[in-house]
């Protein structure tokens, strides 16, 4: 989040792609993302309940304080149906994400796929969370049925 963009449609790219990197959700889930997803247990944790896009299956992952801190960013914006984000078509998102990659200093170019694989990856496999435990996070109807990526240190 501390890659600096030339221009504020540039970071909101970025933030997004962020957001995706620690909650795990598929571009089509982050476009529909609204506010009323996102709910606060008895303990006043938040929580994005909601059903993938792409199957149906319901999915609930906890904003981590990163995510949290997007959403509270955009929370000023009123976007049409209580959308959390102001997401761009998927071409569109890619490309500016090239920008981006290019400021960060990357050798590739990511793609809004890449944040959901970085997710299941870096953020919860390599922290010992159990592939089983990431299935229903990234909204996988069986664990069997789809590819889980491996924790690179398991490689």
């Amino acid at each position: 989040m501390d890659v600096q963009v030339p221009n504020y449609k540039t970071a909101i790219v970025r933030d997004i792609f962020v957001f995706c990197c620690f909650m795990g959700l598929a571009y089509a889930d982050v476009q529909k993302l609204s506010h009323d997803d996102i709910h606060t247990d008895e303990r006043g944790d938040m929580w994005i309940i909601d059903n993938r896009a792409k199957t149906g299956t319901q999915f609930r992952v906890k904003l981590l304080p990163v995510a949290k801190s997007l959403v509270e960013r955009y929370s000023h914006l009123r976007l049409p149906d209580n959308k959390v984000f102001p997401v761009k078509d998927c071409a569109s998102m890619d490309m500016s994400l090239r920008h981006v990659a290019r400021h960060a200093g990357l050798s590739f170019n990511p793609t809004m796929h890449t944040a959901r694989h970085t997710f299941a990856t870096t953020v919860t496999l390599s922290q010992g969370v159990p592939q089983e435990t990431v299935s229903k996070m990234l909204g996988y109807k069986h664990i069997t049925s789809r590819f889980m990526p491996r924790s690179p240190t398991t490689r």
